[in-house]
Order: structure tokens, then sequence, then C-alpha cells
């Protein structure tokens, strides 16, 4: 087999590959900040407007989502945070535990049985929380995890994520600059 004929076979390989992969990983982010930032939350600023993507390519058109698609719709969302209050999105059923405790925990569920089935952001709807007695050091997070059916018609596990957390004292950054300051004339002296 010459060269020109592997090169051919491992381009036409890698795009057979690309075009049957799996759905992406399902990731809960903020609409403001997007997927993989974590936002910093103060006073002023409380709300996060929780989105769920797990990719945005759809099926095709003879495929059956929900039992036998290859893109990337969901077809339900099982997701568990932890709030103080929240607003929910279009077609968002939510479950609270007690009337909203300091440190309760919420549970969407959204099922999409009939079409149309939609890739890409979802809209799970908007926590706002009671920073008024939050601090850096007593451990308030947002924090969101569940599963998703996705096309296929398969279970997918959404990993843990921390979506929010507050913002972090400002004697906190002080003392973080002075130190990286420090450590940066110490290494400047040795070279």
């Amino acid at each position: 087999m010459n060269a020109r004929r592997l090169t051919s076979l491992l381009v036409s390989g890698f795009f057979l590959a690309s075009f049957t992969a799996a759905a992406s990983t399902p990731v809960v982010y903020d609409f403001d900040t997007g997927p993989g930032v974590v936002k910093f939350l103060d006073t002023v600023d409380n709300t996060v407007r929780l989105y769920l993507d797990a990719g945005a390519i759809p099926s095709g058109g003879s495929e059956i989502v929900c039992e036998s698609g290859l893109g990337d719709e969901l077809c339900a969302i099982d997701l568990t945070g932890t709030i103080v209050s929240f607003s929910a999105g279009p077609g968002v059923v939510h479950d609270p535990d007690s009337p909203f405790a300091p440190t309760s925990k919420l549970r969407l569920n959204v099922l999409k049985a009939l079409p149309p089935h939609l890739s890409g952001p979802q809209d799970l709807g908007t926590l706002t929380l009671d920073m008024s007695t939050s601090t850096s050091t007593n451990g308030t997070k947002v924090e969101a995890s569940g599963q998703v059916v996705d096309a296929t018609g398969n279970l997918q596990t959404i990993p843990t994520q921390t979506i929010a957390l507050p913002e972090p004292s400002q004697t906190l950054l002080l003392v973080s600059g002075v130190l990286g300051l420090a450590l940066l004339y110490r290494l400047r002296g040795v070279a």
C-alpha cells in the first residue's frame, strides 16, 4: 500500500468517525458567563440563568429522535442543584425541598415526548440567590448534576459542575496579590 492510499484511508476514516460520533457530554452553565466559566455572585448580581447544552448537531430526517437519532437533541432532563428561589423556564417542572431553606436542593425535570426536539442550548430557568449572608468562606456555591436521555434513547450523566460562587472578599484578593508579587520578586532574585 502506497503513502497516498494510506493517507486517503486515514482521512476518510477520520471523517466517518466524526459523523458517527456520539453526542457531546451535557454541560450546565450560567448563560451570562458561558460554559466552563464559574460566575461570581454578589449582593447586586445574584441571579444565575441556567442553561443545558449537549451539542448543536440535529439528527437526520430518517432518524427517529429519542429512539435511533444520532444528533444532540435531548429527550428528557433530570437535574438537581442547590438554590434559594427559582423561576422555571418553558416546559420545566421543578420540585423544591421545603420552602427554599438556606441549603435547599432543587430537582428539575423536562420531558420532550413530542416533536420538535431541539439541539443546542436549552433554557432551564433563572435561580435567584440570597447573597446577603453569604461570604467566600462559608462555602455557599451553586452546583448542578443529573442525567439526560439523548437522541438515541440512552441515558447520559451530567457531571457535577460548579456554576456559581460568592465573590471572593477584598481582603483575600489583597493578600493573594501581595503573596504573588512577593513570589515573583523572590523568583526574579534567584535568576
